[in-house]
């Protein structure tokens, strides 16, 4: 992905010059988000914390949302996959309001994230379907992209880089919110906010 990247990098310097306009541009890469290696050693199997007759889960690995089948048991379960979390990160009274989610309602009673380099047994899933998608196989070394843990981990930060007229070169800046990046463009771009 690198490579790639420094390739079309390379290409639209190139085109720039060609065109005479590389000193009037302003040129940005940014990605969404960061990724994490999780190999299958690190899938949470859920059944191994909690009955599985005892709940539903919804969402996919980092991120799920348990909904007991009978809501009396909600702090039970919870109980449980907190005492679980080595493995288990964030809980959705931690998590939520850094995320910016309020509506209590979008989200069953219990929301867990898994940590860095940990997913649940979901992976298995997924697995399945790659190994005959692309007729591969995959060992407890294979190594699986995964993002969605929570944002303050600096995996899950992402890739900025940005090079023209309204950039200093060799310059790095701190961590940053995404949101932060309207304002960034608008001033770019000449677009008053």
């Amino acid at each position: 992905m690198v490579a790639h990247l420094d390739k079309v990098s390379g290409y639209i310097q190139e085109q720039l010059e060609l065109h005479n306009l590389s000193s009037r541009a302003n040129v940005v890469h940014l990605s969404d988000h960061g990724m994490a290696g999780v190999k299958p050693p690190g899938f949470i199997n859920l059944t191994d914390i909690v009955a599985p007759f005892q709940y539903d889960y919804y969402g996919s690995s980092p991120v799920l949302q348990i909904v007991p089948k009978d809501l009396s048991q909600t702090d039970a379960i919870y109980k449980k996959l907190v005492e679980a979390s080595s493995t288990l990160k964030n809980f959705k009274e931690s998590i939520l309001p850094r995320w910016h989610m309020y509506n209590e309602q979008r989200f069953g009673p219990i929301l867990v994230v898994a940590e860095d380099n940990y997913a649940f047994d979901d992976m298995y899933i997924f697995a399945e379907a790659y190994k005959k998608k692309l007729n591969v196989s995959f060992t407890n070394d294979s190594q699986y992209g995964v993002h969605g843990y929570d944002n303050e981990d600096e995996l899950m930060h992402a890739l900025f880089m940005a090079k023209g007229v309204d950039f200093k070169t060799s310059s790095k800046i701190g961590v940053f919110e995404s949101v932060e990046l309207l304002e960034f463009f608008a001033k770019i771009l000449h677009v008053n906010t």
